[in-house]
């Protein structure tokens, strides 16, 4: 499964990237569900297979009409490798 973080419609949101389709399955929108890769990764496999099934049961978006986003937009940490 490859999840990417988007922009579409001036919104951001997880995607589930579709590479053989062309096309990015966006989940039916539910505030209370993980709406980020921080909410969603540590959230468990019970919250994947959730996000999975709502993703392939959504409306397809062409790679072209949304913006890809860096998948952790707000990371918690930093690191130097000089530290």
């Amino acid at each position: 499964m490859r999840v990417a973080t988007v922009r579409t419609g001036g919104a951001e949101r997880l995607a589930l990237v579709d590479p053989e389709g062309g096309a990015l399955a966006l989940p039916a929108a539910d505030r209370r569900r993980p709406v980020g890769l921080a909410e969603l990764l540590p959230a468990g496999p019970e919250a994947w297979a959730e996000f999975a099934e709502r993703a392939r049961s959504g409306p397809r978006l062409p790679f072209d009409e949304a913006d890809l986003l860096a998948p952790l937009p707000r990371p918690r940490t930093t690191c130097s490798p000089w530290a």
